[in-house]
């Protein structure tokens, strides 16, 4: 059973997968990425493009120096959205 760290951190990748693509077309951002998330069966992919780079992410944090401290991939996830929460509020101070 996935919880609720692990299916936030997918959401997360999932929206950088189709943002990221959206911004390379030059367009408006917001109506680039509807664009996207409106061509059929593309959401379905960046899911599971989301999915499949999460479970690696986790598996290589796993084998860091330290990692013992996060005993399930709840808590990896966990601590992944901390860091990741941290890195945005500092990119948003400059």
């Amino acid at each position: 059973m996935i919880g609720p760290n692990v299916r936030r951190l997918i959401a997360e990748r999932a929206a950088a997968i189709t943002c990221g693509r959206a911004l390379k077309t030059g367009a408006d951002p917001f109506c680039a990425t509807l664009a996207e998330m409106a061509k059929p069966g593309q959401m379905g992919k960046d899911y599971q493009e989301a999915v499949s780079w999460v479970k690696a992410a986790l598996a290589a944090a796993r084998r860091a120096p330290g990692a013992e401290q996060w005993p399930t991939d709840e808590d990896m996830a966990g601590e992944v959205l901390r860091r990741l929460a941290r890195v945005k509020k500092e990119a948003t101070k400059q």
